[in-house]
């Protein structure tokens, strides 16, 4: 039988401190970490928004090498504990399959009694438009979809390019809509990332306007369809040339592997480069203007009367309820052991 390969690399936890050489960056890094926490507590910034920090504001070399071992150093850094986990992330990690179900009936009767607390109202569902984002950086959906979120708004990550099926998924669902969609896109500053956004906008936009029978825009993909109608609006939000001209954000010349890069004028700048704070004004500033403020406060209006309406009737008589259930199936010869149904 043949013998297992056994990597070198650390598992675990483990003792290390930085040379003489990544003491003072490993310094630097916690200082970009911190200022982090400052204007956005909680989130958390990818490496490579780490890597552009150090750039700009300590002189840390602009190469890809520098940054592989820049990520290479923060691996150890984290498994020394030396910087927290939560204060970076990492592209990865999706899951499927898996199992569900509860221990015994009365876990489940007992989560029931929270069921009448989670209702919460939708606060943007009556604006005039529907809003889908995605994001061509995966490693900033997290932290990015945060930023959406508070205006009820879902992030998806692309990690390039979309494909012919989620075009058209999207497509579809613009359809069956009731008002128009605005598309915002975020991406990088370069011939790769516009093209993404051009290429599913112009994709997007001819599925919709087949299945509408109207007109659109070939070279932006927008449909033209009246404002209380299905419709489709791309709006590239970022990444923009005053973006990195307002925040002097750092740039290099366009990748000679890029097929791309040969009618493309200028340097390009990856949306990493921007800090927390900037990307959420970016965000901000995109959305705020179009919100109807007004029936927001509506809907936050009814939304706290339909709370008081289930603090003072649905919650009591769940709780009556499931009371009442736990104690027939106590009562019952459901079960013939005596396991533990605590």
């Amino acid at each position: 039988m043949g013998k297992a390969h056994r990597s070198k690399r650390p598992k675990g936890y483990i003792d290390w401190r930085p040379n003489d050489k990544w003491e003072p960056i490993l310094d630097n890094v916690k200082s970009v970490l911190r200022e982090n926490q400052t204007y956005a507590p909680g989130s958390s910034l990818t490496v490579r928004q780490i890597f552009y920090a150090l750039v700009g504001q300590y002189g840390f070399d602009k190469t890809e090498q520098a940054y592989n071992n820049l990520a290479e150093m923060l691996v150890k850094a984290r498994r020394a504990r030396l910087v927290s986990f939560n204060e970076i992330i990492d592209i990865g990690g999706t899951t499927g399959g898996g199992g569900h179900g509860y221990a015994n009936l009365d876990r489940f009767l007992r989560g029931l009694g929270s069921w009448a607390t989670y209702y919460d109202r939708d606060q943007f569902q009556a604006q005039p438009f529907h809003i889908l984002a995605f994001c061509e950086a995966e490693g900033l959906v997290n932290t990015a979809g945060e930023m959406f979120g508070k205006y009820g708004v879902k992030l998806t990550g692309t990690g390039g390019f979309a494909s012919l099926t989620v075009n058209h998924t999207l497509a579809m669902d613009i359809v069956r809509r009731d008002k128009p969609t605005i598309f915002m896109h975020l991406g990088d500053f370069d011939p790769s990332g516009v093209s993404i956004f051009e290429s599913m906008s112009q994709d997007i936009g001819a599925f919709v306007a087949d299945e509408l029978g109207v007109d659109f825009d070939e070279e932006t993909g927008e449909t033209e369809c009246d404002d209380d109608e299905p419709g489709f609006r791309p709006v590239r939000i970022g990444l923009l040339p005053e973006h990195i001209d307002r925040w002097s954000l750092e740039s290099a010349p366009p990748k000679k592997s890029d097929s791309r890069s040969a009618n493309w004028v200028g340097e390009t700048t990856q949306l990493e480069a921007l800090k927390n704070p900037q990307l959420r004004s970016i965000i901000d500033e995109a959305i705020e203007p179009i919100i109807d403020w007004d029936q927001v406060a509506t809907q936050q209006a009814i939304g706290e009367r339909e709370d008081e309406w289930i603090e003072d009737n649905l919650k009591p008589e769940t709780e009556e309820f499931i009371k009442g259930m736990r104690q027939r199936v106590a009562e019952s010869d459901l079960y013939d052991t005596d396991g533990d149904e605590e």
